[in-house]
């Protein structure tokens, strides 16, 4: 979203501020300080007042005689962009009609098109083959419809292709809360290592006899997400899945389960550097009380820091997942792919999945050159636990390769890794 921000300020007479071009966010060329009061805020036209929330409309109503803040002003035009998403939002500060008095406005214009298409991922590792897939997104009186397809190889231990689609509900009780569904068709390939390993005797704990594989899954997802305290996210939902099992006789489970998760990102800026702080946990249970023919249980927590400068970007994160109890293969934890232990293939790791990982990596890049440590420790129902380890080089980061070395004894080959945000 393009935000368009002309800021004008008296001070000593000269210019305080300069036209911050397509910024999304309000950008200071000098110091202001309390003493500078808002003496009117206004939204243009007026007639658009009544779309949004009277919580928000309150909070634009109570600037005049506020001293004036910066980030305060700017989090109220992206709350307006939220609620108005069909609207361009042009935040404008000039001077008032007094010394050291400034005038806030809001400006909104038509969008010609609410429509956008995004690339979620593209991606091609050298054992795994390709990912990709786009979806596009249409905004209208606050309700975001998706679509897209998507071909992925590389989150689970199928290859999964189809479509998705859904509809939610945005911008209300203050922009806190939004609801919403998603459905999601997709037809699966296994790999014959993934098929060979379920015709195996099981080693122990669950037996992998008792688990099938699946030509088809079918996903229903109602769910509901609350804003509690800024930046803290929670979601609760049910994720409904028909599968139509690849065995003779066209036979189909259902697998259900209720979930709730907990999200948190911050960002925040010191001098010319950026830091980002993000953690999620996510609790889902399967159980025969919601239609299920599985019953489980699965955690599963993630961490990351991001710090960037001019030349350099430094990520360290963190996962671990728990499940127990029988759980379709889609549910189960993956290490070895684009993102975590980029030197292994996952059918080297566990062609089954996991039930129990926890993965660290460290990930660091000056200017376009870029460096990647990875250990992920994983168990496979009832087998050993086992310590990982990798290394990677490379170059790009929004879209770049990477050649990624498994550290282990004996013959190292290599894996290549080529796509975008991996």
């Amino acid at each position: 979203m393009r935000l368009a921000i002309l800021i004008t300020a008296w001070c000593g007479g000269g210019l305080l501020w300069a036209q911050a071009g397509a910024a999304d966010s309000l950008q200071t060329a000098g110091n202001v300080n309390s003493r500078y009061v808002v003496e009117r805020a206004e939204i243009q036209p007026e007639s658009l007042q009544e779309k949004l929330t009277h919580a928000l409309l309150a909070r634009v109503k109570a600037l005049p005689g506020q001293a004036f803040d910066a980030a305060a002003v700017e989090e109220l035009a992206e709350r307006i962009r939220k609620q108005l998403p069909s609207y361009q939002v042009v935040l404008k500060v000039a001077r008032g009609d007094e010394r050291e008095q400034l005038r806030v406005t809001y400006e909104l214009i038509r969008r010609g098109s609410g429509r956008e298409v995004v690339v979620p991922r593209f991606g091609y590792h050298s054992k795994q083959n390709f990912t990709f897939g786009a979806d596009v997104n249409v905004r209208h009186e606050g309700i975001l419809f998706t679509a897209g397809a998507l071909t992925d190889q590389d989150e689970l231990t199928e290859r999964y292709s189809g479509i998705r689609f859904g509809a939610q509900r945005q911008g209300l009780w203050d922009d806190r809360v939004r609801f919403g569904m998603g459905v999601e068709l997709w037809r699966t390939q296994w790999n014959p290592t993934v098929e060979s390993a379920l015709a195996a005797p099981a080693e122990g704990g669950i037996g992998e006899q008792d688990i099938e594989i699946y030509r088809t899954r079918t996903q229903f997802r109602p769910f509901v997400a609350v804003k509690l305290v800024e930046p803290l996210e929670w979601e609760a939902g049910v994720s409904m899945h028909r599968l139509s099992l690849q065995s003779p006789g066209a036979r189909h489970e259902l697998s259900s389960a209720a979930y709730t998760s907990l999200r948190l990102v911050r960002r925040w800026k010191v001098s010319d550097a950026e830091h980002k702080v993000a953690a999620d946990y996510e609790f889902r249970v399967g159980a025969g009380g919601l239609g299920s023919d599985f019953s489980y249980r699965r955690h599963a927590a993630g961490a990351s820091y991001r710090f960037e400068s001019e030349h350099d970007v430094l990520i360290a994160s963190a996962m671990a997942g728990w499940l127990s109890g029988r759980a379709p293969l889609y549910e189960r934890f993956v290490l070895g792919n684009s993102r975590t232990l980029r030197g292994w293939s996952k059918w080297d790791v566990a062609p089954l999945g996991s039930d129990q990982v926890a993965h660290a990596s460290v990930d660091y890049s000056y200017r376009e050159f870029r460096v990647v440590y990875d250990a992920g420790s994983s168990r496979a129902f009832g087998g050993m636990r086992r310590l990982r380890h990798s290394v990677a080089v490379g170059y790009g980061r929004g879209f770049g390769f990477l050649v990624a070395f498994p550290l282990r004894e004996g013959r190292i080959e290599p894996i290549f890794l080529l796509g975008m945000n991996f």
